[in-house]
């Protein structure tokens, strides 16, 4: 999870969260997030050490919908605008998550793969990044 500028598609230059979920069975040999790819319960770290860590790495933390959002008020995040990335977001029910960060004032966006059917609120925009022929 970071702050930054989203750097793509129709919210270029958006100031942006980008929240980057753990688990990924499309398995492009060109991803650049492939430690992100794996579902393994040794590798889940605490919030802190995950926030904290200087360079990406196969850690990753589990948190409720509402423990995200109290992350991003104690993380001092100035951005509105929350990206879901991956991995591979839609391998989950986003709805819950994608309805209270609207209910608090967020924009939504998940970058998918198209692999999973999509669930979030109905405000959300989705970017589909079709993968034709990959293992998963």
């Amino acid at each position: 999870m970071f702050e930054t500028i989203q750097g793509e598609g129709v919210y270029t230059g958006v100031p942006a969260v980008f929240v980057r979920l753990q688990g990924c069975p499309v398995g492009c040999p060109w991803c650049d997030t492939k430690h992100t790819w794996e579902l393994n319960e040794n590798m889940i770290d605490s919030v802190d050490a995950v926030i904290n860590k200087a360079a990406e790495s196969e850690r990753y933390f589990g948190i409720s919908e509402l423990g995200l959002l109290a992350l991003f008020e104690q993380q001092r995040y100035q951005a509105k605008h929350v990206v879901l990335t991956g991995g591979e977001p839609c391998m989950y029910d986003l709805t819950e998550l994608t309805e209270l960060l609207h209910e608090h004032g967020y924009t939504t966006q998940i970058e998918t793969s198209g692999a999973f059917e999509v669930r979030c609120a109905k405000d959300t925009w989705v970017t589909v990044s079709p993968k034709i022929n990959m293992k998963g």
